[in-house]
């Protein structure tokens, strides 16, 4: 299991991790009778917190959440071919390179 690489995540992650777990938590709190939004009507308070949990998890669910060092570095690929940086044959043939060497190692030769 990859461990989260805490220094690369964004506010914009932070933000959306955090919202949802609002979210989360708001919900389980309507669900034991706990009505956290200032509203007389539960059922008003009820919906606005299903709106709510369902919006931040559809939202959260729609980002790319980098946690990891392997998907931060994916994301700085991902924007630098987008940005015209890079070249998606440039990435092809680094990825055919290394799935040769290894291939090489595995197979007993040498790499260059």
């Amino acid at each position: 299991m990859n461990k989260p690489n805490l220094k690369g995540v964004t506010p914009e992650n932070t933000v959306g991790i955090l919202m949802l777990v609002i979210a989360l938590i708001n919900a389980v709190l309507q669900m034991f009778g706990y009505h956290t939004l200032p509203f007389k009507e539960s059922d008003v308070s009820e919906t606005v917190s299903a709106v709510f949990l369902i919006l931040t998890t559809l939202y959260n669910m729609y980002k790319n959440r980098n946690f990891t060092t392997a998907s931060q570095k994916a994301q700085e690929i991902t924007n630098a071919i987008k940005s015209g940086e890079l070249l998606i044959s440039d990435v092809d043939n680094i990825l055919s390179n290394c799935k040769n060497r290894n291939h090489s190692i595995q197979k007993g030769g040498t790499s260059l």
